[in-house]
């Protein structure tokens, strides 16, 4: 995992760490009560760093308030998005599920429109 993603989560009040998460399904964790973030070891380094991308976007939303769970993840897999394509990670097979239109309060699928359905007309 990259140090400045542990970094980033020390200087937030959490401990870092990677686990094997035997008490878990998730690919990652965080704890705001315990200020611990958890991702799991036995994945990808890219994964990881994905993973890792997500959980501090939720410490850094600081988001342990926000009643609207599908909020609350869409917010922090945008963060996990853009660090990653930042980073020049492929994170595209690691989204989850949940991020796709409809699975968020407040929003509905749309129908694709003619240039997406048939791709760009550059």
């Amino acid at each position: 995992m990259p140090g400045s993603h542990s970094a980033i989560g020390r200087d937030r009040g959490y401990t870092v760490e990677l686990s094997r998460m035997e008490d878990s399904r998730a690919n990652g964790d965080i704890n705001y009560r315990e200020r611990r973030i958890r991702v799991r070891v036995d994945m990808a380094p890219s994964q990881q760093a994905k993973t890792m991308s997500h959980e501090l976007g939720h410490a850094l939303l600081e988001d342990e308030a926000i009643t609207d769970r599908p909020f609350a993840q869409l917010m922090a897999e945008s963060i996990a998005f853009m660090v990653c394509a930042a980073c020049g990670i492929d994170s595209s097979d690691y989204r989850f599920g949940y991020v796709r239109p409809g699975r968020v309060a407040g929003t509905r699928p749309s129908p694709p429109s003619r240039q997406s359905a048939h791709g760009s007309s550059k």
